[in-house]
Parts: structure tokens; C-alpha cells; sequence
């Protein structure tokens, strides 16, 4: 098997460099941590679908955690959570220092990243209604009223149906942008190619969008806010931010569709 440098590592990221540098806390926290584990896994594989797929089996065990906080508070279900978060990187750095970035790959860490990503408020959430944590917090039983008990099973519901809305606007419009311009999507030569950044990354407020659909970011937000005993809030601010993406990406992608095909 060959040897890999932490050298030779750190210079495979060049081709996300210059895309992660607007997340703060993967830049300067999780991708350097994730170099030294990866100069590890490399000794064990080369084979950055095992280090995926074992990933997020790390990630639904922290989905499953999170559902029992009542018993095992919330951290070991965070931890288990960022780990996977963290093997997500890993991967993707095996990927680039053997040279085996391709289609199927992009593929599967997606979909896993969807399940993951997308899920663990909705496992929060039902963890929140078992230990009945919203009732702590007057505020949240005097607006909820009667339905206190139930909020945060309806939140993490919320969560996990506007996401998959936005996905779904998303991905009609690449559907229908194949079948007018008849252009497939990027083959595997393109996926190895520098990732660059929108032309909106100079705007302040781009920025705090995708920091805010970070996981990374959700995870640090939900750490402060659970040890302040308001997880219930994070759950709250998800909602309405989940909310406005997905009237966001309703309304843009109509509009781009739109252009595209009534030309």
C-alpha cells in the first residue's frame, strides 16, 4: 500500500481551499483536525467509500443517541454527531490524496450527508419529547400552551420536511436544465478541478446562509445553547431558518425554471 505524507495530504485540499475558507470553523477547526486523522485512516485503507460508509454509521448512532437524552444527555449523541462530521472530511481527504475522486463517490457522500444533515434535529426533536425538556422553559409552555409536549416533535418534523423541500426545488431545476440545454452534469475530470465560490461571496449576508446551513455551525450553536439548557431554541431558530430557505429556493428555482424553458 502507498505512503502518504501529512504533506501530501495537506496538498490535495488545495481543490477545496479556496471554497472552505468562508467557513470559518471548518477552515480553522475541523479540515486541520481531519488532516491528522486522515494521515492515520491512510495507513488502515485507501478506500474513501468504507471511510464514508462507516461514517455514517457513526452518525446514525448519534442520531439514535440523541433520541435517549433523557438517559444519556445530549452530549454523547453531539459527539458521535460531530465524529461523523468529522469522517465526512476524512474522506473526502483520502479521496483527493489517492487520486480516487469520482462520480459515485460525490454520490454516495451526499446522500449520506442528506440522511445525517437533514435528519439529527428530527432525532433531537424526539428525544426533546420524550424527556419533556420544553416544559423547563415558561416561555415555551405560556406561547404553546397545551401543545408544549408536542413542539418539539413538531419542530424537528419541520426541520426535516423543509429541508427535503428545498432539495427537491433544487433538484427539478437541474433536472430540467439537463433535458432543455441537453448538457449532462460535471463529469469526474470536472470534480477534480479547484473548487471556486459564487459570485456572491463578497456579500455578508451569502455568508451567514451558508454558515447557518453548516453542520458543522448548527453543532457548535446547539453545544452553547445545550449547555445553557435551551435546546428547545435551537430546534425554534432551525425551524424558521429551514422555513426561509425553502420559500427561498421555491420561489428562485420557479424563477429560473421558468426563464429556461419559456424562452
Amino acid at each position: 500500500m502507498i505512503k502518504y505524507s501529512f504533506e501530501d495530504i495537506k496538498d490535495a485540499y488545495t481543490q477545496k481551499r479556496k471554497w472552505e475558507k468562508q467557513f470559518p470553523i471548518n477552515f480553522f477547526l475541523v479540515r486541520p483536525l481531519s488532516f491528522r486523522l486522515t494521515y492515520v485512516v491512510l495507513g488502515l485503507t485507501h478506500n474513501p467509500a468504507r471511510i464514508a460508509v462507516f461514517g455514517f454509521i457513526i452518525g446514525i448512532l448519534g442520531c439514535l443517541a440523541l433520541i435517549c437524552l433523557s438517559f444519556c444527555s445530549i452530549w454523547p449523541g453531539l459527539f458521535l454527531i460531530f465524529c461523523y462530521s468529522l469522517l465526512d472530511a476524512v474522506d473526502g481527504n483520502v479521496a483527493r490524496t489517492t487520486n480516487n475522486v469520482t462520480l459515485f463517490g460525490k454520490y454516495l457522500d451526499g446522500l449520506l450527508g442528506d440522511l445525517i444533515d437533514g435528519s439529527y434535529p428530527f432525532f433531537l426533536g424526539i428525544g426533546l419529547y420524550i424527556s419533556g425538556d420544553a416544559l423547563q422553559h415558561n416561555y415555551i409552555v405560556s406561547l404553546s400552551d397545551a401543545h408544549a409536549t408536542v413542539l418539539p416533535l413538531f419542530l424537528g418534523a419541520f426541520i426535516l420536511i423543509s429541508r427535503l423541500w428545498a432539495k427537491l426545488f433544487q433538484a427539478g431545476h437541474e433536472a430540467y436544465r439537463v433535458k432543455k440545454e441537453g448538457r449532462a452534469p460535471a463529469g469526474e475530470s470536472e470534480l477534480k478541478k479547484p473548487t471556486g465560490t459564487s459570485r456572491h461571496s463578497d456579500r455578508w449576508y451569502y455568508l451567514l446562509f451558508l454558515n447557518v446551513d453548516c453542520l458543522n455551525n448548527q453543532l457548535l450553536l446547539l453545544t452553547i445553547l445545550a449547555l445553557l439548557g435551551f435546546e428547545i431554541y435551537f430546534l425554534i431558530f432551525l425551524s424558521f431558518f429551514f422555513l426561509v430557505k425553502a420559500v427561498f429556493y421555491f420561489f428562485y428555482y420557479y424563477s429560473k425554471t421558468k426563464s429556461l424553458l419559456i424562452t
